[in-house]
């Protein structure tokens, strides 16, 4: 997304581009995109890790009624009709609460990989099939579909301006009496 928004960028500095406004806002776009994904998050995630709940070591367990993570200053215990929804990642498998809450059980945890697989149809069969993560579908899709439309008018803008077949609006205009 940021790549499609940060190629239109130097497009908003280029003389004669009447779109120059757009560009620059969808630039700005990719700017919000860039930092989102490389500062903010970072920054949060280590302030995520800096809480006592991960400072400290603790223990999943798994059974066919309840999911359990016990610590030395918590406890958490939960039956799996709680859960209503799951996703997993490269990683690790994550079971979620409700729309924006999950734990996270990390692959590294399943030393036998038929423990991850019977989990997998565990969660199958209590919560449904995995979810499948459509990042805002409809609206990524016009987004870049804009994206792509200012880019290719201001490039076309931009060649036809270059190239002569194309006069630039005058910008400052002087008075014919002015002249003589």
């Amino acid at each position: 997304m940021a790549a499609f928004c940060m190629a239109v960028l130097p497009l908003a500095f280029v003389p004669g581009n009447p779109n120059k406004d757009h560009c620059i806002a969808i630039g700005c776009c990719g700017l919000v995109f860039l930092f989102w994904r490389f500062v903010y998050i970072r920054l949060h995630i280590r302030s995520l890790l800096k809480t006592p709940m991960y400072l400290q070591e603790h223990t999943h367990s798994l059974s066919d009624s309840e999911f359990k993570i016990h610590g030395e200053y918590f406890s958490i215990a939960a039956t799996w009709s709680q859960f209503v929804k799951w996703g997993e990642s490269k990683t690790a498998i994550c079971i979620f609460t409700s729309p924006t809450q999950f734990y996270l059980l990390p692959h590294r945890c399943f030393s036998d990989p038929n423990d991850l697989a019977s989990l997998r149809e565990h969660l199958k069969a209590t919560t449904g099939a995995k979810l499948v993560e459509r990042a805002g579908g409809f609206f990524l899709a016009l987004f870049i579909a804009i994206a792509v439309y200012t880019a290719g008018i201001s490039t076309l803008t931009v060649m036809l301006t270059k190239f002569g077949t194309r006069s630039m609006p005058s910008v400052i205009r002087v008075p014919s009496s002015f002249l003589n």
